[in-house]
């Protein structure tokens, strides 16, 4: 494996738009996320009175967690465009997170297919910037695709997890920057919450404002893959353990109707295998499994997903598990008809959702970098002011960003949105 570095440090690049923006670099073993909100149950009441639905049930969809099987929530969400049901508010868990803040942000069943497949696994849960490492580091990358690289600042320290997350970060970048500026999700084309749980208070936290790129990533942290998140002075991972399907986050947010759409396991295994990992593994789908039959008692429809031949690493099976999906809901077409509408109502919730809808950043205003490398950072300096004057462009910005990834002299180099100067927004860029 790849030795560690003593050079490594917690980097950030600024870029500040008229609103602005951030782009960052970090090493440190915990992400730390500008000050956002992030409330535990149960919500305000006021929730319901913000439900923007009149004459007729307010429907409400709670988006499971499961990993890859995740994917099968845009089969469901395509049976739903086909049959004229609208989805009022949404909540998600882990991969179910990431899909449900995709359809939050405006994003149809056809857009999230195309995104999805669109995407290099490999890239998103591998090493980062491979096209830029030289001809020795390409062969590690391919060797061990999730490095174990460990500190020597204060003895022997393991990392945080076996993936730093930043190709994901960058991933959600690019659906949740244009709402960077919300001071509620109830902001977004459809209301959202995700919910992970604090590792510091043992308890379970519902998202629901702040940035909803940090909110996604932290529902899908993980343990052992992806770093925890650090947020509003939590320590955040995957909310699977406590609330797999948050069917009751969608009733308390003022859903009359509440959809649950379970892709992970309700039944115990037939055989275990005694081994240290396994063991591991067998206890916490037993916690999300006993979390899932908590949850569903909230759900009016549970549509349960048949994934048992699918593998919670099966991405690049994508289009069966959509199929999945699809099939699931159809298989329960009685009991969701009675929340269809025609198309005239339909077509006006479409028109609603589009018109708040965002689609680009205001333009950036100045640019910021920290803590890289002085050689790096003139570099940064030279390539980044061009972004200003303009909104931004978040492909050509993260081409310019690669090759520094690929340097592994920094273990993520990400950016992000910021409203004011990173010192006043309550963001934190410390030496890792």
């Amino acid at each position: 494996m790849p030795a560690a570095r003593a050079d490594w440090r917690h980097t950030c690049v600024a870029l500040s738009c008229a609103a602005s923006m951030v782009a960052a670099g970090c090493a440190a073993p915990l992400r730390q996320a500008p000050v956002a909100s992030a409330t535990s149950q149960p919500f305000p009441s006021s929730s319901r009175e913000r439900a923007p639905v009149v004459g007729r049930p307010v429907v409400g969809v709670a988006f499971g967690g499961g990993s890859a099987r995740g994917l099968a929530h845009i089969g469901v969400i395509r049976w739903f465009e086909e049959h004229r049901i609208p989805i009022d508010v949404a909540a998600g868990t882990s991969m179910g997170g990431l899909v449900g803040g995709g359809f939050a942000a405006g994003m149809d069943a056809d857009e999230l297919d195309r995104l999805i497949t669109s995407l290099n696994w490999d890239d998103l849960f591998g090493s980062s910037g491979f096209a830029f490492k030289n001809i020795r580091r390409k062969a590690d990358g391919r060797d061990y695709p999730s490095r174990l690289e460990f500190g020597l600042r204060r003895g022997i320290v393991p990392p945080a997890s076996l993936n730093t997350g930043e190709q994901v970060e960058r991933f959600l970048g690019r659906i949740a920057t244009p709402y960077f500026n919300l001071s509620s999700f109830d902001e977004l084309p459809t209301p959202f919450r995700t919910v992970a749980v604090d590792l510091i208070t043992a308890t379970e936290v519902v998202i629901d404002r702040g940035s909803l790129a940090d909110a996604m990533r932290a529902t899908m942290s993980l343990p052992l893959v992806f770093p925890p998140v650090e947020l509003d002075g939590r320590v955040l991972v995957d909310g699977g353990a406590m609330n797999n399907v948050p069917a009751n986050v969608v009733r308390n947010m003022g859903a009359d109707r509440v959809i649950a759409i379970n892709v992970g396991e309700l039944e115990d295994r037939d055989a275990l295998s005694f081994t240290i990992l396994s063991v591991a593994g067998s206890t916490l789908d037993a916690m999300t499994r006993a979390a899932t039959k908590r949850a569903l008692a909230s759900a009016d429809v549970v549509i349960n997903v048949p994934l048992e031949s699918f593998g919670s690493l099966d991405w690049r099976r994508s289009a069966e598990l959509i199929d999945e999906g699809y099939k699931a809901a159809e298989a329960m077409r009685e009991q969701l008809l009675p929340l269809a509408v025609d198309d005239e109502a339909y077509g006006r919730w479409k028109e609603a959702r589009q018109e708040r809808r965002l689609r680009e950043l205001p333009p950036v205003a100045f640019v910021d970098v920290e803590g890289f490398a002085p050689a790096d950072a003139a570099r940064l300096r030279f390539v980044l002011p061009r972004y200003v004057g303009s909104a931004l462009d978040v492909v050509a910005l993260e081409r310019d960003l690669e090759p520094f990834t690929g340097l592994d002299r920094y273990q993520t180099v990400t950016w992000r949105p910021a409203l004011t100067p990173r010192a006043k927004s309550g963001s934190s860029c410390e030496d890792g």
